[in-house]
């Protein structure tokens, strides 16, 4: 899944949810170190198909390591370990380019 945002940066997505009427995607935006939440009124969607194994969890769905491996909160809170475990995991799955900035040194 990938969105556009009004400044035309394509962003992949690797969760969303929705509380009451509010649609929130976390993308991966290259060089930030991790997720980024964008409102729904926010942004575009681009390609609406999910490509990574997906799971539900409580109000929404989430990539798998997300929840499995505990990496959605350090990734929020853009932790390193959990930011370059979770692009280690989406090259070897084929979800992001090769290229994809994995160390922020």
């Amino acid at each position: 899944m990938r969105i556009k945002t009004r400044r035309g940066t394509i962003i992949d997505v690797f969760a969303f949810y929705a509380i009451e009427d509010e649609k929130v995607f976390y993308g991966l935006p290259p060089g930030y170190g991790g997720l980024l939440a964008y409102r729904k009124e926010e942004v575009t969607i681009v390609d609406p198909d999910i490509t990574w194994r997906a799971m539900f969890f409580s109000n929404g769905i989430y990539h798998h390591s997300l929840i499995k491996d505990g990496l959605l909160e350090g990734l929020i809170e853009v932790d390193k370990e959990s930011y370059k475990k979770f692009v280690a995991i989406l090259k070897a799955e084929g979800s992001i380019q090769q290229d994809f900035p994995e160390d922020l040194d």
